[in-house]
């Protein structure tokens, strides 16, 4: 598996702690980390674990990876003892939530949480592009199904995309 290069800033890192997997994101989450971190948060909840991500570190989300995040709590909050939480948000980040109505949709939660657990960088994947687009998709459907100002926001990426994928 091939890992991010050493030169970009742009990584999440993982560390697991009994019942708790834990999620640091480092830089940007764009759609060039979505699929890893869909890949790595899906094996996780089905192993029975919880997802805390630490967004301390994150500069900024953009719309894939925050449908992302969005798409997996939607769907994995219907499970028995499965959730994921977000924790140390940014102002910066926090704006974005709250500018796409996510703030009442995400579980956050205050305070340091990583127990000084050791963290690895995640292992990163050559994606096809159709695969990106099919993740592009799935995540701005998810934002545009939160409210009409999202579907709205997003139904000229939605229309592309779906266009790509067939």
């Amino acid at each position: 598996m091939a890992q991010p290069s050493e030169a970009s800033q742009d990584i999440i890192e993982v560390a697991e702690h009994e019942r708790t997997a834990y999620i640091r994101i480092r830089g940007r989450a764009t759609f060039m980390l979505a699929n890893d971190f869909r890949e790595y948060v899906t094996g996780q909840i089905e192993a029975g674990r919880g997802v805390l991500i630490d967004l301390s570190e994150c500069t900024t989300l953009d719309s894939t990876f925050v449908g992302m995040i969005t798409s997996l709590t939607l769907k994995y909050r219907k499970q028995d003892g499965s959730c994921i939480k977000l924790f140390n948000i940014s102002s910066h980040v926090r704006e974005i939530l709250q500018t796409l109505g996510l703030l009442d949709i995400l579980d956050t939660v205050g305070g340091d949480r990583d127990n000084g657990l050791a963290f690895a960088a995640i292992s990163h994947e050559l994606h096809t592009k159709i695969n990106i687009a099919k993740l592009m998709l799935d995540a701005h459907k998810a934002l545009a199904r939160i409210n009409d100002d999202n579907a709205l926001e997003f139904k000229n990426v939605i229309n592309y995309l779906e266009k790509q994928v067939k």
